[in-house]
């Protein structure tokens, strides 16, 4: 039991620091994964800036709230809300770049390599949305 929360621990603090990161990186305008996402968010809701702000803005609160809810005494509900969120739009990340813009592409074996590295932070969202629950 105690090795299952001490993994547990790790997948949190590991994707707070990566969805806080990937924020910065999107505010901040870098050319980067977090940028891909933006462009498949913009495809899905229009041209609009604000929704790739708004995502970003999610994305960098709820990684903050994830590595807060390790050190720091809170509520399950606000830990169980900015996983649930996350993974609710890693979710839409996934489907809108790897089958609605990009399938198979550049070909298989490269798009299943990217893909299964999304699954894992999905996977990962999931266990840290079931462990709040």
């Amino acid at each position: 039991m105690k090795n299952k929360t001490s993994a547990m621990f790790l997948i949190q603090l590991f994707i707070g620091i990566f969805f806080a990161a990937s924020a910065v990186i999107i505010l901040s305008g870098y050319n980067s994964a977090g940028n891909q996402f933006m462009r498949g968010v913009s495809r899905l809701f229009g041209k609009s800036n604000y929704w790739g702000l708004t995502i970003a803005i999610v994305q960098l609160l709820s990684g903050i709230i994830l590595m807060m809810g390790l050190f720091v005494s809170m509520q399950q509900k606000p830990m169980f809300i900015a996983a649930f969120a996350i993974m609710v739009l890693w979710g839409i990340n996934i489907v809108m770049i790897f089958f609605l813009d990009s399938f198979m592409k550049p070909d298989f074996l490269n798009w299943e390599k990217d893909l299964s590295l999304q699954l894992v932070i999905l996977a990962g969202l999931w266990g840290v949305v079931r462990q709040t629950d």
